[in-house]
Protein backbone atom coordinates (compact mmCIF):
# COMPACT_ATOMS: atom_id res chain seq x y z
CA UNK A 1 0.00 0.00 0.00
CA UNK A 2 2.29 2.39 1.00
CA UNK A 3 4.48 1.63 -2.95
CA UNK A 4 0.94 2.57 -4.31
CA UNK A 5 0.07 5.79 -2.40
CA UNK A 6 4.16 7.13 -3.47
CA UNK A 7 3.15 6.61 -7.04
CA UNK A 8 -0.31 8.29 -6.51
CA UNK A 9 1.13 11.18 -4.72
CA UNK A 10 3.82 11.68 -7.66
CA UNK A 11 0.85 11.52 -10.10
CA UNK A 12 -0.93 14.13 -8.28
CA UNK A 13 1.95 16.39 -8.88
CA UNK A 14 2.88 15.87 -12.25
CA UNK A 15 -0.82 15.14 -13.91
CA UNK A 16 -2.12 19.08 -14.05
CA UNK A 17 0.77 19.90 -16.46
CA UNK A 18 0.21 16.63 -18.46
CA UNK A 19 -3.56 16.29 -18.79
CA UNK A 20 -3.69 20.41 -19.81
CA UNK A 21 -1.19 19.99 -22.51
CA UNK A 22 -2.51 16.78 -23.81
CA UNK A 23 -6.14 15.52 -22.84
CA UNK A 24 -7.72 17.51 -25.31
CA UNK A 25 -6.08 16.73 -28.50
CA UNK A 26 -5.90 13.02 -27.20
CA UNK A 27 -10.13 12.94 -26.70
CA UNK A 28 -10.89 14.44 -30.03
CA UNK A 29 -8.59 12.01 -31.80
CA UNK A 30 -10.38 8.97 -30.13
CA UNK A 31 -13.68 10.49 -30.12
CA UNK A 32 -14.14 10.00 -26.58
CA UNK A 33 -16.38 12.71 -24.43
CA UNK A 34 -14.22 13.15 -21.27
CA UNK A 35 -13.76 16.67 -18.45
CA UNK A 36 -11.15 19.03 -18.89
CA UNK A 37 -8.31 17.41 -16.24
CA UNK A 38 -9.45 13.88 -17.03
CA UNK A 39 -8.26 10.77 -19.24
CA UNK A 40 -10.96 8.55 -20.44
CA UNK A 41 -9.83 5.26 -21.62
CA UNK A 42 -10.28 1.68 -21.70
CA UNK A 43 -8.19 -0.19 -19.46
CA UNK A 44 -7.39 -3.69 -18.50
CA UNK A 45 -8.69 -5.57 -15.05
CA UNK A 46 -5.36 -6.54 -14.67
CA UNK A 47 -4.08 -3.00 -14.94
CA UNK A 48 -5.57 -0.88 -12.07
CA UNK A 49 -5.71 -1.44 -8.69
CA UNK A 50 -8.38 -4.30 -8.72
CA UNK A 51 -6.32 -6.59 -9.78
CA UNK A 52 -4.73 -7.79 -6.70
CA UNK A 53 -8.58 -8.93 -5.52
CA UNK A 54 -10.59 -10.04 -8.73
CA UNK A 55 -8.93 -12.73 -10.68
CA UNK A 56 -10.15 -12.26 -14.21
CA UNK A 57 -9.30 -10.79 -16.99
CA UNK A 58 -12.27 -7.78 -18.20
CA UNK A 59 -11.98 -4.29 -19.95
CA UNK A 60 -12.82 -1.78 -17.78
CA UNK A 61 -13.80 2.02 -18.93
CA UNK A 62 -11.63 4.00 -16.58
CA UNK A 63 -11.70 7.60 -16.13
CA UNK A 64 -9.11 9.57 -13.81
CA UNK A 65 -9.53 12.84 -12.91
CA UNK A 66 -7.20 15.18 -11.25
CA UNK A 67 -8.86 17.83 -8.99
CA UNK A 68 -7.24 21.24 -9.36
CA UNK A 69 -7.39 25.19 -8.32
CA UNK A 70 -10.22 25.77 -10.82
CA UNK A 71 -12.13 22.60 -10.85
CA UNK A 72 -15.51 22.83 -10.03
CA UNK A 73 -16.63 19.57 -8.68
CA UNK A 74 -20.19 19.46 -9.89
CA UNK A 75 -19.98 20.48 -13.40
CA UNK A 76 -16.93 17.89 -13.53
CA UNK A 77 -19.40 15.07 -12.68
CA UNK A 78 -21.79 16.30 -14.77
CA UNK A 79 -19.77 15.40 -17.89
CA UNK A 80 -17.70 12.49 -16.70
CA UNK A 81 -18.98 9.33 -19.07
CA UNK A 82 -21.87 7.55 -18.16
CA UNK A 83 -20.62 4.32 -18.65
CA UNK A 84 -17.67 4.70 -16.75
CA UNK A 85 -16.80 1.37 -14.65
CA UNK A 86 -13.41 2.51 -12.92
CA UNK A 87 -13.23 5.83 -11.41
CA UNK A 88 -9.90 7.43 -9.97
CA UNK A 89 -10.18 11.31 -8.10
CA UNK A 90 -6.70 12.53 -7.27
CA UNK A 91 -6.67 16.09 -5.64
CA UNK A 92 -3.83 18.31 -6.22
CA UNK A 93 -2.65 20.01 -3.63
CA UNK A 94 -3.72 23.69 -4.34
CA UNK A 95 -7.50 22.38 -5.11
CA UNK A 96 -10.07 23.60 -3.02
CA UNK A 97 -12.30 21.90 -0.38
CA UNK A 98 -14.71 19.64 -2.18
CA UNK A 99 -17.49 17.21 -1.51
CA UNK A 100 -18.87 14.44 -3.44
CA UNK A 101 -22.08 13.39 -2.67
CA UNK A 102 -24.61 10.85 -3.38
CA UNK A 103 -26.58 12.71 -6.58
CA UNK A 104 -23.22 13.32 -7.98
CA UNK A 105 -22.45 9.38 -7.94
CA UNK A 106 -25.72 8.08 -8.83
CA UNK A 107 -25.07 9.40 -12.48
CA UNK A 108 -22.58 6.63 -12.69
CA UNK A 109 -24.52 3.64 -12.14
CA UNK A 110 -22.41 1.25 -14.00
CA UNK A 111 -18.92 2.33 -11.31
CA UNK A 112 -17.05 -1.43 -10.37
CA UNK A 113 -14.28 0.83 -8.90
CA UNK A 114 -13.26 3.53 -7.02
CA UNK A 115 -9.96 5.63 -5.81
CA UNK A 116 -10.59 8.38 -4.09
CA UNK A 117 -7.38 10.08 -3.15
CA UNK A 118 -7.41 13.34 -1.15
CA UNK A 119 -4.53 16.19 -0.46
CA UNK A 120 -3.29 18.04 2.41
CA UNK A 121 -2.97 17.83 6.33
CA UNK A 122 -6.11 16.90 8.18
CA UNK A 123 -8.50 18.13 8.16
CA UNK A 124 -8.40 16.97 4.61
CA UNK A 125 -10.01 18.91 1.66
CA UNK A 126 -12.04 15.80 0.03
CA UNK A 127 -15.33 15.15 2.25
CA UNK A 128 -17.90 12.43 1.22
CA UNK A 129 -21.19 13.47 2.20
CA UNK A 130 -24.06 11.09 3.98
CA UNK A 131 -24.71 7.60 1.50
CA UNK A 132 -22.38 8.53 -1.66
CA UNK A 133 -22.13 5.48 -2.49
CA UNK A 134 -25.82 4.11 -2.46
CA UNK A 135 -27.07 4.14 -5.91
CA UNK A 136 -24.07 2.46 -7.25
CA UNK A 137 -25.37 -1.26 -7.11
CA UNK A 138 -22.30 -2.69 -9.23
CA UNK A 139 -19.84 -1.54 -7.26
CA UNK A 140 -17.18 -4.14 -5.67
CA UNK A 141 -14.21 -2.43 -4.99
CA UNK A 142 -13.52 1.01 -2.86
CA UNK A 143 -10.18 2.53 -1.81
CA UNK A 144 -10.35 5.69 -0.20
CA UNK A 145 -7.50 7.70 1.20
CA UNK A 146 -6.70 11.71 2.94
CA UNK A 147 -10.93 11.60 3.08
CA UNK A 148 -13.58 13.35 5.70
CA UNK A 149 -16.59 11.11 6.03
CA UNK A 150 -19.54 13.57 6.80
CA UNK A 151 -20.89 11.32 9.37
CA UNK A 152 -21.24 7.02 10.01
CA UNK A 153 -23.54 6.89 6.95
CA UNK A 154 -21.03 6.99 4.34
CA UNK A 155 -21.40 3.43 3.20
CA UNK A 156 -25.14 2.44 3.73
CA UNK A 157 -26.79 0.98 1.00
CA UNK A 158 -23.38 -0.76 -0.45
CA UNK A 159 -24.53 -4.49 -0.57
CA UNK A 160 -22.44 -5.48 -3.43
CA UNK A 161 -18.47 -4.29 -2.49
CA UNK A 162 -16.55 -6.71 -1.92
CA UNK A 163 -12.86 -4.81 -1.17
CA UNK A 164 -12.88 -1.65 0.91
CA UNK A 165 -9.84 -0.06 1.77
CA UNK A 166 -9.55 3.32 3.98
CA UNK A 167 -6.60 5.15 4.79
CA UNK A 168 -5.20 8.02 6.70
CA UNK A 169 -9.04 9.05 7.31
CA UNK A 170 -8.85 10.42 10.52
CA UNK A 171 -11.04 7.48 12.24
CA UNK A 172 -10.43 7.40 16.17
CA UNK A 173 -13.30 5.67 16.97
CA UNK A 174 -14.44 2.52 14.88
CA UNK A 175 -18.28 2.21 15.45
CA UNK A 176 -20.46 -0.52 14.33
CA UNK A 177 -22.54 1.88 12.21
CA UNK A 178 -19.80 2.58 9.56
CA UNK A 179 -19.64 -0.66 7.91
CA UNK A 180 -23.02 -1.62 9.11
CA UNK A 181 -24.52 -2.45 5.57
CA UNK A 182 -21.76 -4.00 4.12
CA UNK A 183 -22.83 -7.39 3.79
CA UNK A 184 -21.36 -8.84 1.11
CA UNK A 185 -17.27 -7.33 1.92
CA UNK A 186 -14.57 -10.26 1.70
CA UNK A 187 -11.33 -7.88 3.08
CA UNK A 188 -11.33 -4.48 4.97
CA UNK A 189 -7.97 -2.64 5.54
CA UNK A 190 -8.36 -0.06 7.87
CA UNK A 191 -4.75 1.16 7.73
CA UNK A 192 -3.18 4.56 9.40
CA UNK A 193 -6.69 5.65 10.31
CA UNK A 194 -5.45 6.47 13.89
CA UNK A 195 -7.89 4.33 15.12
CA UNK A 196 -7.67 3.75 19.23
CA UNK A 197 -10.85 1.71 19.89
CA UNK A 198 -12.91 -0.49 18.51
CA UNK A 199 -16.88 -0.43 19.39
CA UNK A 200 -18.27 -3.50 20.52
CA UNK A 201 -19.49 -5.56 17.41
CA UNK A 202 -17.69 -3.27 14.98
CA UNK A 203 -17.75 -5.49 12.50
CA UNK A 204 -20.85 -7.30 12.86
CA UNK A 205 -22.42 -6.02 9.56
CA UNK A 206 -19.67 -7.87 7.64
CA UNK A 207 -20.42 -11.40 8.49
CA UNK A 208 -18.66 -12.78 5.38
CA UNK A 209 -15.43 -10.94 5.92
CA UNK A 210 -12.24 -13.22 5.29
CA UNK A 211 -9.44 -10.70 5.56
CA UNK A 212 -9.17 -7.91 8.28
CA UNK A 213 -6.05 -5.57 8.59
CA UNK A 214 -6.10 -2.75 11.14
CA UNK A 215 -2.14 -2.34 11.10
CA UNK A 216 -0.49 0.88 11.73
CA UNK A 217 -3.06 2.37 14.22
CA UNK A 218 -3.07 3.40 17.80
CA UNK A 219 -5.07 0.36 19.15
CA UNK A 220 -4.02 -0.08 22.72
CA UNK A 221 -6.83 -2.94 24.04
CA UNK A 222 -8.59 -5.14 22.37
CA UNK A 223 -12.04 -6.67 23.34
CA UNK A 224 -13.40 -9.69 22.03
CA UNK A 225 -16.79 -7.98 21.58
CA UNK A 226 -15.24 -6.05 18.92
CA UNK A 227 -14.91 -8.39 16.63
CA UNK A 228 -17.76 -10.90 17.07
CA UNK A 229 -19.88 -12.42 14.28
CA UNK A 230 -16.40 -12.71 12.29
CA UNK A 231 -16.91 -16.56 11.63
CA UNK A 232 -15.52 -16.80 8.37
CA UNK A 233 -12.67 -14.40 8.79
CA UNK A 234 -9.21 -16.23 7.54
CA UNK A 235 -6.81 -13.29 8.12
CA UNK A 236 -6.33 -10.71 10.64
CA UNK A 237 -3.77 -8.05 10.75
CA UNK A 238 -3.55 -6.30 13.96
CA UNK A 239 0.42 -5.67 13.69
CA UNK A 240 2.13 -1.85 14.16
CA UNK A 241 -0.52 -0.40 16.93
CA UNK A 242 -0.25 -0.26 20.80
CA UNK A 243 -1.62 -3.38 22.30
CA UNK A 244 0.22 -4.41 25.56
CA UNK A 245 -1.24 -7.52 26.67
CA UNK A 246 -3.64 -10.05 25.24
CA UNK A 247 -5.58 -12.16 27.56
CA UNK A 248 -8.28 -14.35 27.54
CA UNK A 249 -10.54 -11.82 27.30
CA UNK A 250 -9.22 -10.39 23.44
CA UNK A 251 -10.79 -12.55 21.33
CA UNK A 252 -13.60 -14.19 20.10
CA UNK A 253 -14.46 -17.37 18.71
CA UNK A 254 -12.66 -17.21 15.45
CA UNK A 255 -13.06 -20.68 14.16
CA UNK A 256 -11.57 -19.43 10.00
CA UNK A 257 -8.94 -18.19 11.29
CA UNK A 258 -5.68 -18.92 9.80
CA UNK A 259 -3.01 -15.75 10.10
CA UNK A 260 -3.03 -13.71 13.20
CA UNK A 261 -0.63 -10.49 12.94
CA UNK A 262 0.35 -9.24 16.20
CA UNK A 263 4.19 -7.75 15.15
CA UNK A 264 5.55 -4.31 15.94
CA UNK A 265 2.96 -3.98 19.22
CA UNK A 266 4.70 -3.45 22.92
CA UNK A 267 2.68 -7.07 24.32
CA UNK A 268 5.22 -7.69 27.68
CA UNK A 269 2.78 -10.88 28.76
CA UNK A 270 1.35 -13.16 26.91
CA UNK A 271 -1.41 -14.31 29.25
CA UNK A 272 -2.48 -18.43 29.35
CA UNK A 273 -5.86 -19.35 27.64
CA UNK A 274 -5.43 -15.92 25.75
CA UNK A 275 -5.99 -18.14 22.14
CA UNK A 276 -8.25 -20.31 23.26
CA UNK A 277 -10.76 -19.87 20.80
CA UNK A 278 -8.22 -19.74 17.84
CA UNK A 279 -7.95 -23.49 17.55
CA UNK A 280 -7.99 -22.79 13.63
CA UNK A 281 -5.15 -20.04 13.73
CA UNK A 282 -2.13 -21.78 11.60
CA UNK A 283 0.18 -18.47 11.35
CA UNK A 284 1.54 -16.79 14.35
CA UNK A 285 3.87 -13.30 14.22
CA UNK A 286 3.87 -10.92 17.67
CA UNK A 287 6.84 -9.66 19.36
CA UNK A 288 7.92 -5.75 19.33
CA UNK A 289 11.53 -4.39 18.37
CA UNK A 290 11.71 -2.42 21.39
CA UNK A 291 9.50 -3.94 23.74
CA UNK A 292 10.30 -7.85 24.92
CA UNK A 293 7.92 -10.79 25.88
CA UNK A 294 8.31 -12.96 28.71
CA UNK A 295 6.96 -16.21 27.69
CA UNK A 296 5.11 -18.35 30.67
CA UNK A 297 3.35 -21.41 30.52
CA UNK A 298 0.27 -22.61 29.05
CA UNK A 299 0.69 -19.27 26.73
CA UNK A 300 0.02 -20.63 24.11
CA UNK A 301 -2.95 -23.02 24.97
CA UNK A 302 -5.87 -23.24 22.31
CA UNK A 303 -3.41 -23.24 19.06
CA UNK A 304 -3.50 -27.04 18.29
CA UNK A 305 -3.42 -26.41 14.41
CA UNK A 306 -0.94 -23.57 14.49
CA UNK A 307 2.15 -25.01 11.94
CA UNK A 308 4.51 -20.93 11.89
CA UNK A 309 5.61 -18.91 15.54
CA UNK A 310 7.78 -16.32 15.23
CA UNK A 311 8.50 -13.89 17.90
CA UNK A 312 11.46 -11.55 17.91
CA UNK A 313 11.84 -10.17 21.43
CA UNK A 314 11.63 -12.70 24.15
CA UNK A 315 12.93 -12.39 27.40
CA UNK A 316 13.65 -15.02 29.82
CA UNK A 317 16.15 -16.36 31.84
CA UNK A 318 15.28 -19.67 31.01
CA UNK A 319 12.46 -21.76 28.73
CA UNK A 320 10.96 -24.15 30.82
CA UNK A 321 8.32 -27.06 29.92
CA UNK A 322 4.95 -26.39 28.78
CA UNK A 323 5.74 -23.37 27.45
CA UNK A 324 4.70 -24.30 24.34
CA UNK A 325 2.01 -26.87 25.42
CA UNK A 326 -0.53 -27.45 23.06
CA UNK A 327 1.30 -26.82 20.04
CA UNK A 328 0.33 -29.86 18.70
CA UNK A 329 1.02 -29.31 14.67
CA UNK A 330 3.60 -26.74 14.69
CA UNK A 331 6.40 -27.27 12.34
CA UNK A 332 8.18 -23.86 12.45
CA UNK A 333 9.27 -21.97 15.80
CA UNK A 334 11.91 -18.86 15.64
CA UNK A 335 12.69 -16.97 18.63
CA UNK A 336 15.14 -14.16 19.06
CA UNK A 337 15.97 -11.43 21.63
CA UNK A 338 17.46 -12.92 25.22
CA UNK A 339 16.99 -16.81 26.35
CA UNK A 340 20.20 -17.01 28.86
CA UNK A 341 19.31 -21.07 28.92
CA UNK A 342 17.37 -23.91 27.59
CA UNK A 343 15.95 -26.45 30.23
CA UNK A 344 15.68 -29.96 29.98
CA UNK A 345 12.24 -31.01 28.15
CA UNK A 346 11.87 -27.32 26.86
CA UNK A 347 9.85 -27.96 23.89
CA UNK A 348 7.37 -30.61 24.86
CA UNK A 349 4.26 -29.92 23.83
CA UNK A 350 5.75 -28.80 20.77
CA UNK A 351 7.55 -31.65 19.83
CA UNK A 352 5.25 -33.57 17.62
CA UNK A 353 6.04 -31.96 14.31
CA UNK A 354 8.58 -29.84 15.15
CA UNK A 355 11.14 -29.16 11.81
CA UNK A 356 12.52 -26.25 11.95
CA UNK A 357 13.79 -24.55 15.20
CA UNK A 358 15.24 -20.98 15.62
CA UNK A 359 16.80 -19.47 18.15
CA UNK A 360 19.42 -16.99 16.38
CA UNK A 361 20.64 -13.97 18.50
CA UNK A 362 18.87 -15.10 22.09
CA UNK A 363 22.32 -14.40 24.29
CA UNK A 364 22.14 -18.05 24.66
CA UNK A 365 24.65 -19.83 27.38
CA UNK A 366 23.45 -22.80 28.51
CA UNK A 367 21.75 -26.09 26.60
CA UNK A 368 20.61 -28.39 29.33
CA UNK A 369 21.29 -32.25 28.45
CA UNK A 370 17.40 -33.11 27.85
CA UNK A 371 16.84 -29.46 26.36
CA UNK A 372 15.50 -31.29 23.08
CA UNK A 373 13.15 -34.27 24.24
CA UNK A 374 11.66 -35.41 22.05
CA UNK A 375 11.78 -33.36 19.00
CA UNK A 376 12.44 -36.23 16.57
CA UNK A 377 11.29 -34.67 13.18
CA UNK A 378 13.29 -31.99 13.57
CA UNK A 379 15.64 -31.40 10.33
CA UNK A 380 16.74 -27.79 10.94
CA UNK A 381 18.12 -26.49 14.68
CA UNK A 382 19.47 -22.71 14.46
CA UNK A 383 21.33 -21.75 17.65
CA UNK A 384 23.87 -19.11 16.03
CA UNK A 385 24.96 -15.65 16.78
CA UNK A 386 24.54 -16.77 20.77
CA UNK A 387 27.27 -16.91 23.73
CA UNK A 388 27.57 -20.78 24.22
CA UNK A 389 31.11 -22.23 24.93
CA UNK A 390 30.46 -25.77 25.04
CA UNK A 391 27.40 -28.20 24.73
CA UNK A 392 27.49 -31.47 26.20
CA UNK A 393 27.75 -34.70 24.26
CA UNK A 394 23.83 -35.92 25.16
CA UNK A 395 22.04 -32.71 23.43
CA UNK A 396 21.73 -33.74 20.04
CA UNK A 397 21.61 -37.45 20.67
CA UNK A 398 17.71 -37.89 19.96
CA UNK A 399 17.84 -35.39 16.92
CA UNK A 400 17.62 -39.01 14.43
CA UNK A 401 16.32 -36.80 11.16
CA UNK A 402 18.23 -33.62 12.01
CA UNK A 403 20.00 -32.22 8.88
CA UNK A 404 21.06 -28.55 9.30
CA UNK A 405 22.59 -27.77 12.87
CA UNK A 406 23.86 -24.14 12.59
CA UNK A 407 26.41 -23.36 15.62
CA UNK A 408 28.42 -20.55 13.98
CA UNK A 409 29.21 -17.19 15.69
CA UNK A 410 29.15 -18.76 19.15
CA UNK A 411 32.53 -18.95 21.65
CA UNK A 412 33.12 -22.50 21.36
CA UNK A 413 36.40 -24.06 21.46
CA UNK A 414 36.08 -27.24 21.47
CA UNK A 415 33.15 -29.52 20.00
CA UNK A 416 32.03 -33.40 20.88
CA UNK A 417 32.53 -35.96 17.98
CA UNK A 418 29.09 -37.76 18.61
CA UNK A 419 27.87 -34.53 16.54
CA UNK A 420 29.30 -36.00 13.38
CA UNK A 421 27.32 -39.59 14.40
CA UNK A 422 24.01 -37.76 13.53
CA UNK A 423 22.87 -39.85 10.46
CA UNK A 424 20.92 -37.62 8.73
CA UNK A 425 23.46 -34.47 9.04
CA UNK A 426 24.19 -32.85 5.79
CA UNK A 427 25.51 -28.95 6.98
CA UNK A 428 26.79 -28.48 10.27
CA UNK A 429 28.31 -24.49 10.42
CA UNK A 430 30.88 -24.06 12.85
CA UNK A 431 33.02 -21.16 11.47
CA UNK A 432 33.37 -18.01 13.65
CA UNK A 433 34.10 -19.81 17.11
CA UNK A 434 37.45 -19.93 18.91
CA UNK A 435 38.59 -23.26 17.67
CA UNK A 436 41.45 -24.57 19.95
CA UNK A 437 42.89 -27.48 17.06
CA UNK A 438 43.89 -30.82 18.10
CA UNK A 439 43.93 -34.13 16.87
CA UNK A 440 41.34 -34.87 18.41
CA UNK A 441 39.53 -33.23 15.42
CA UNK A 442 40.72 -35.53 12.83
CA UNK A 443 37.27 -37.57 12.55
CA UNK A 444 35.85 -33.76 11.80
CA UNK A 445 33.88 -34.35 8.42
CA UNK A 446 34.93 -31.37 6.18
CA UNK A 447 32.62 -32.14 3.79
CA UNK A 448 29.61 -31.63 6.29
CA UNK A 449 31.12 -28.19 7.81
CA UNK A 450 31.63 -26.17 4.38
CA UNK A 451 28.29 -27.19 2.99
CA UNK A 452 25.08 -24.65 3.31
CA UNK A 453 21.60 -24.50 2.43
CA UNK A 454 20.03 -22.44 -0.45
CA UNK A 455 16.61 -21.92 -0.86
CA UNK A 456 16.00 -22.81 -4.72
CA UNK A 457 12.30 -21.34 -4.18
CA UNK A 458 10.18 -18.78 -2.38
CA UNK A 459 7.55 -20.22 -0.18
CA UNK A 460 4.27 -20.11 -1.67
CA UNK A 461 1.62 -17.97 -1.40
CA UNK A 462 -0.93 -17.28 1.63
CA UNK A 463 -3.89 -18.16 -1.11
CA UNK A 464 -2.49 -21.97 -1.03
CA UNK A 465 -3.46 -24.82 0.62
CA UNK A 466 -2.20 -24.42 4.26
CA UNK A 467 -0.59 -27.83 4.16
CA UNK A 468 1.70 -27.11 1.42
CA UNK A 469 2.33 -23.13 2.52
CA UNK A 470 5.11 -23.24 4.27
CA UNK A 471 7.18 -25.66 2.03
CA UNK A 472 10.04 -24.29 0.21
CA UNK A 473 12.79 -26.42 -1.87
CA UNK A 474 16.27 -26.42 -1.27
CA UNK A 475 19.52 -27.95 -1.50
CA UNK A 476 22.96 -28.46 0.53
CA UNK A 477 26.07 -26.80 -1.38
CA UNK A 478 29.95 -26.48 -0.51
CA UNK A 479 30.61 -22.78 0.36
CA UNK A 480 34.57 -22.82 1.63
CA UNK A 481 33.62 -19.28 3.43
CA UNK A 482 32.05 -21.22 6.40
CA UNK A 483 35.40 -23.73 6.88
CA UNK A 484 36.12 -23.32 10.32
CA UNK A 485 38.91 -21.78 11.44
CA UNK A 486 41.72 -22.29 14.27
CA UNK A 487 41.85 -20.13 17.02
CA UNK A 488 44.35 -21.78 19.00
CA UNK A 489 47.37 -22.44 19.14
CA UNK A 490 48.44 -19.32 18.33
CA UNK A 491 51.26 -20.72 15.53
CA UNK A 492 48.51 -21.16 13.55
CA UNK A 493 45.89 -19.14 14.04
CA UNK A 494 43.28 -18.62 10.77
CA UNK A 495 44.14 -21.84 9.47
CA UNK A 496 41.28 -23.83 8.62
CA UNK A 497 41.09 -26.87 10.73
CA UNK A 498 41.86 -29.33 7.81
CA UNK A 499 44.74 -27.37 6.99
CA UNK A 500 46.11 -27.88 10.58
CA UNK A 501 45.43 -31.38 10.81
CA UNK A 502 47.44 -32.33 7.51
CA UNK A 503 49.99 -29.97 7.61
CA UNK A 504 50.57 -28.14 10.83
CA UNK A 505 49.42 -30.61 13.97
CA UNK A 506 51.18 -34.28 12.60
CA UNK A 507 47.84 -35.96 13.06
CA UNK A 508 48.51 -38.47 10.79
CA UNK A 509 52.69 -39.09 11.51
CA UNK A 510 51.22 -39.89 14.87
CA UNK A 511 49.25 -42.63 14.05
CA UNK A 512 51.84 -44.64 11.85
Amino acid sequence: MKGVCTIFIFMVLTYPVYIRANSMHMHQRRGVSCPKGCQCQPAYLSHTLMARWFDREQNLRATLCVLQQETHIQKLFDEIPLATEMLTILQAPDAPNSTITESMLSRLPKLQGIDFQGSGQNPYKLNLGPCAFRQLHSLQYISLQKVNFMGNKVFDGLKTVEVLQISECDIEVLSWRLLAELSSLQEIALVRNGISFLEDFAFYGTPDLKRLSLSHNNIMTLQAEALVGLLKLEVLDLSNNNLDRISGVSFPPLPHLQWLELKHNPIEVIFPNCFQFLNGTYRLSLGHAEKSIHLIKFSFRGLENLIYLHIPNVNNDILLEHMFYGLNSLTHLTLEGRITAIGDRAFVGAHRRLERLSLHKCKLIRIARDAFHGLHLLISLDLSSNKLRGISRHSFENLERLRELILNDNMLHILPNEVFLLPQLRSLRLDSNSWNCTCGMASWSEDVTTRVRRVLSNPCPLGNQKANCMGFESAYVVDPRVTPRCDYPPQIRGRTVYEAIRHHLDCYKRNE
